[in-house]
């Protein structure tokens, strides 16, 4: 993290902050937490539907056996099927 960029923890006492005085309500940072865990699972979600479209793709496969990696096709579907199951339990 660079020195300009503000801790998560930073961002949540801001966030938490700003609710107290926009609102006068005190928050715990709890929708705050929910929402950057939500960001997170999405984020993991994406990375592995790219990851199983990438190991779905014929050219990707092609070159992944092409580097003499022992693999075939079937093992390669399954394990796009298992990033896209994954995927989906995020």
């Amino acid at each position: 993290m660079s020195d300009q960029t503000p801790s998560l923890d930073r961002i949540r006492g801001r966030y938490c902050d700003g609710t107290y005085l926009q609102t006068g309500h005190v928050t715990d940072g709890n929708e705050f937490d929910r929402a950057i865990a939500e960001v997170r699972a999405t984020a993991r979600r994406d990375a592995l539907n790219e990851a199983a479209d990438a190991w779905a793709e014929h050219d990707a496969l092609e070159e992944f056996i092409a580097q003499d990696v022992q693999c075939d096709v079937t093992a390669a579907q399954a394990m796009s099927n298992w990033l896209q199951t994954r995927a989906a339990t995020q």
